[in-house]
């Protein structure tokens, strides 16, 4: 091979790998641009001026409660920020369809998020509403009722309910998901006379907190506590429990002893129930724990 044939498949070579990149970085950027894009606006404040610096602080802390995830992008608090100065008005009680569409245009997000925070001495409210940006409207509502000294850790646990939407939860269109059913009963061994307390339960999905049950009362019932839809994989299911207030039935403190953590597969049009009960014993209470059963989703 001479010079020139030498040069002229070393031509190829370069020509071949710039090509090669080229698409490789064609083919990323296609992906992260079909990514849900989120932006948090300001919240409201009906909770009194003394919560104005934390209501005006909330969005970026919820920004952090959202996580980095490979679902969904977020953006930054900056940009919402100018958009408020841009457009000449408040971005958080913006209800306007045109107006929202707008605003989302202009961030380039495909949802956005609001959102406002009431209540009084030292009981709070936080309600969060995630937005179509595309279309207006609202996909789905959150909340969370907090005392004082649970606000710190507020943002975590709205964030983590919003983000399991945004990757694939009820906002996914098509997607044939799975469900998790936790079913709960009391029960009082042979001999016992110790009082059954009222229970109230927080599920958490790999450390994302999900919600709270109602209050269970009954002995020996088998309570449905929790049901909800969940894309197919493994996940961690941490149940707390806690004791109630019997007359308005807030959350007073955590049980002494709680379940263990337990590991389950959700598949496609199955359903996944999860059997537990809180036993009373005659020296000593425990939690039983079945195994996890799959049932198929008739339609």
């Amino acid at each position: 091979m001479n010079r020139l044939e030498k040069l002229a498949v070393k031509g190829l070579y370069c020509c071949a790998l710039l090509v090669l990149s080229l698409i490789l970085q064609y083919g990323i950027c296609s992906a992260e641009d079909t990514l849900p894009r989120a932006a948090v606006l300001d919240f409201e404040n009906y909770a009194g001026e003394e919560m104005s610096d934390f209501v005006k602080s909330f969005p970026s802390m919820l920004m952090t409660g959202l996580g980095v995830s490979e679902g969904y992008k977020t953006v930054e608090r900056r940009s919402v920020e100018k958009a408020a100065g841009n457009f000449a008005f408040e971005l958080s009680g913006m209800v306007d369809s045109d107006r929202i569409i707008e605003v989302g245009q202009w961030l380039g997000a495909t949802h956005l998020i609001s959102g406002s925070m009431s209540g009084t001495a030292g009981e709070y409210r936080l309600d969060c509403r995630l937005i179509d940006a595309r279309e207006g409207y609202i996909i789905k509502t959150f909340y969370l009722q907090v005392k004082k000294e649970g606000l710190l850790s507020a943002a975590d646990e709205l964030g983590g309910m919003i983000s399991v939407h945004m990757e694939g939860g009820d906002t996914a269109a098509g997607a044939v998901k799975g469900k998790l059913e936790v079913n709960f009963k009391l029960t009082l061994a042979p001999l016992a006379a110790g009082p059954i307390y009222y229970h109230r339960v927080k599920l958490y999905v790999n450390n994302i907190y999900m919600g709270m049950s109602d209050i269970i009362k009954k002995e020996n019932n088998l309570h449905e506590i929790f049901s909800i839809q969940l894309p197919p994989g493994s996940y961690a299911v941490r149940l707390m429990h806690g004791y109630v207030d019997q007359k308005n039935g807030k959350w007073e403190s955590d049980y002494e002893i709680q379940p263990g953590e337990v590991a389950i597969k959700v598949k496609s049009d199955f359903i996944t129930s999860l059997d537990y009960e809180y036993n009373t014993g005659l020296f000593k209470n425990k939690y039983i724990m079945s195994d996890p059963r799959t049932l198929k989703i008739f339609r």
